[in-house]
């Protein structure tokens, strides 16, 4: 439980230190297609950059500055981490629990939960999905924390955007979350 303690911190470091400025309103004309090594499929804005140079994840950012930089003014950035379902609790709750204690531990976070935990149901994947807020640098920011279950994969997903971008960042975040397969 201690190393899976570890990955979820570095996880969230990986995408709050990840989270940078971009600019103007954001249109999305068309999504493009991404599907990890290990099977896992989802959409994100053609105009969003990715970066898949660590084993099992994937970042993705609005602007390669999210990608760049420690904090965030304008724009949104996200994180899908897949693992072996054998490494996490059996109990969707309590495996989101978890996360969720990890990314709200310790003042300097800042991260409180303002939706529950909920069940969804994600392209006949089970899951459980928490909403979450916090402050990063200054800039108030949304975070939805999902975590999704298929065959034997456990898929993580943790997508981020600052608060004056809301309209314009929430229905890509919800598009990207609603895209997620998780093959076989």
């Amino acid at each position: 439980m201690k190393k899976l303690r570890i990955q979820f911190m570095v996880i969230l470091l990986i995408v709050l230190i990840s989270l940078v400025a971009c600019g103007g309103q954001e249109t999305v004309s068309s999504y493009t297609t991404h599907t990890t090594e290990d099977g896992v499929t989802f959409e994100y804005p053609e105009n969003w950059v990715i970066d898949t140079s660590n084993t099992n994840e994937v970042n993705l950012a609005s602007s390669q500055e999210i990608l760049d930089s420690d904090s965030i003014a304008s724009g949104a950035a996200g994180m899908i981490f897949s693992t072996s379902a054998e490494f996490v609790s059996d109990d969707m709750a309590t495996t989101l629990d978890s996360l969720v204690t990890l990314m709200t531990e310790g003042e300097e976070t800042g991260i409180r939960v303002v939706e529950p935990a909920r069940s969804v149901t994600i392209n006949e994947q089970e899951g459980m999905r928490v909403k979450l807020a916090g402050d990063d640098n200054g800039v108030d920011v949304t975070l939805t924390a999902t975590v999704l279950s298929h065959a034997d994969k456990l898929v993580f997903v943790m997508l981020v955007f600052d608060n004056a971008t809301t309209a314009d960042m929430a229905p890509i975040v919800t598009h990207i979350e609603n895209s997620i397969v998780i093959g076989e």
